[in-house]
């Protein structure tokens, strides 16, 4: 009886031919962004390979001059990305991924796409996941929100009822016919973009990818029968099957259009970041008077000059056996980095503030909490950025202070020019990343994943009891 009843509403579903519409639109526009976002891919891809390349050969070739003004100097790394950024590039578009390492500075991201944007960018739509995840939930909406409301108006689920079905079998029945349904449709999608993304970098597309995509491709199915058991529920509540369709598309609307922004803004109202001037202000005011009891740079570089003299048991900086300014350099090199150390946790504070006002949106419906998961395991939320900026910041104080100790080495006394070329320059080691583990980015993902469950779990529930309001 409950495979009868399914294949009845698989039949009801071919038959309707607004959800034919809906989804060839939503098809023609989820394949238009995955090619689109392939194209984007493999040149992005390409320009990286180039990018790094042409900055390391400038880097080597950057001619004779002094060590210290060489790390002014600098480079430019690019963020690695997975081909399944192609699918959800995250906070890309308005981050960007490019990092410009210098001395004395922690870098930051610069040369976001949203710059450069196109229509995509005006319509606030940028990649296939956020199409994928809004039309998604809005065709399962049309499919199934007069499931149990629309039966019960026209006296349907009365006469079926009378005849002894029980109420259970034919909503199990219901669900498993549009269940069937969803994943006939969601079958092909899956698999093209699984190919689409296998193509753009097969040799990308290793173990840890897979275990990635798999994550996707699981939690993806989680989200949609959410709202799969959501509109059920509400089916079986409303008294027509309009008011079931005015309350489904006020929660997608609420949870998906209005729910991103309004987390956006309840973020820098309640949690707001510090200005980039008043961020370098509050920097060297640490630099130049000290932070929690210890003293400022004066200080200390009166400090470092006492204790040289007397290490090497000399009276002046100029008869000093090793270089004065390659000290001064690693010290001001390691002082700035307790600075910038200590100002960046404020920041994480921060970020992390905001977090908790933005999971407060997820009250609102499970798009939100979707989102950032599915950034997450595509290796594009902020947690895998601020991992590999870690990384960059790691690797740039170490070239920094190498080139420091240099000036240690070579000069004498307080002596500060020095001149070096392309010998000193290719030794400087190539910058090597590797990207953390899905199962790291799973791990880090541990409270969207719960809201989106969670969802799930209070949809099933009032399904559930919307069974209990099902009579003849």
């Amino acid at each position: 009886m409950i495979w009868t009843i399914a294949r009845h509403e698989l039949g009801q579903l071919r038959r309707d031919g607004r959800l034919r519409i809906v989804f060839w639109l939503g098809l023609i526009m989820l394949t238009a962004l995955a090619l689109l976002s392939w194209q984007t891919y493999r040149r992005d891809a390409h320009e990286r390979a180039h990018f790094e390349s042409a900055a390391r050969e400038q880097w080597e070739n950057q001619g004779h001059k002094h060590p210290h003004r060489a790390a002014h100097f600098g480079f430019y790394l690019t963020k690695p990305e997975l081909p399944l950024s192609l699918f959800d590039s995250g906070i890309k578009p308005a981050t960007g991924r490019v990092l410009w390492l210098e001395a004395h500075q922690r870098s930051v991201f610069a040369y976001s796409p949203v710059e450069d944007s196109g229509a995509t960018g005006i319509l606030g739509v940028t990649n296939g996941a956020e199409v994928l995840q809004l039309l998604g939930a809005l065709l399962i909406i049309l499919a199934a929100y007069g499931s149990v409301a629309r039966e019960r108006e026209s006296g349907t689920l009365r006469l079926l009822l009378s005849q002894g079905l029980s109420p259970g079998r034919w909503f199990a029945g219901k669900c498993l016919g549009l269940g069937l349904a969803l994943a006939w449709v969601a079958a092909p999608i899956a698999l093209g973009l699984g190919l689409l993304c296998w193509r753009a970098d097969p040799a990308g597309f290793g173990a840890d990818t897979a275990m990635r995509a798999a994550g996707l491709l699981a939690v993806h199915g989680v989200y949609f029968s959410t709202w799969l058991a959501g509109t059920m529920a509400v089916s079986a509540w409303a008294r027509t099957s309009r008011g079931a369709l005015a309350v489904l598309l006020g929660v997608w609307v609420a949870g998906g259009i209005i729910a991103p922004r309004l987390a956006s803004s309840l973020a820098s109202l309640l949690a707001p970041l510090p200005s980039v001037a008043e961020f370098a202000a509050a920097q060297a005011h640490d630099f130049t008077h000290g932070f929690d009891d210890e003293p400022g740079w004066n200080t200390r570089l009166a400090e470092l000059e006492k204790t040289t003299l007397e290490r090497y048991q000399v009276d002046t900086l100029a008869e000093l056996p090793v270089g004065f300014s390659g000290l001064r350099m690693q010290m001001m090199g390691e002082f700035d980095g307790r600075i910038s150390d200590r100002h960046q946790r404020r920041l994480e504070a921060i970020y992390e503030r905001q977090n908790r006002w933005h999971w407060l949106t997820a009250l609102l419906g499970p798009y939100v909490p979707m989102r950032s998961l599915s950034g997450s395991l595509s290796g594009m939320d902020w947690m895998h950025y601020q991992h590999f900026a870690e990384a960059a910041e790691q690797y740039r104080r170490g070239v920094v202070k190498s080139l420091d100790q240099l000036l240690e080495r070579e000069l004498r006394g307080d002596k500060w020019e020095i001149s070096v070329g392309h010998e000193v320059w290719s030794q400087a080691p190539a910058f090597s990343y590797t990207m953390p583990s899905w199962g790291w980015a799973l791990g880090h993902a541990v409270v969207p994943l719960a809201l989106v469950t969670g969802w799930l779990g209070l949809a099933m529930v009032l399904a559930w009891r919307g069974i209990g309001r099902i009579s003849p």
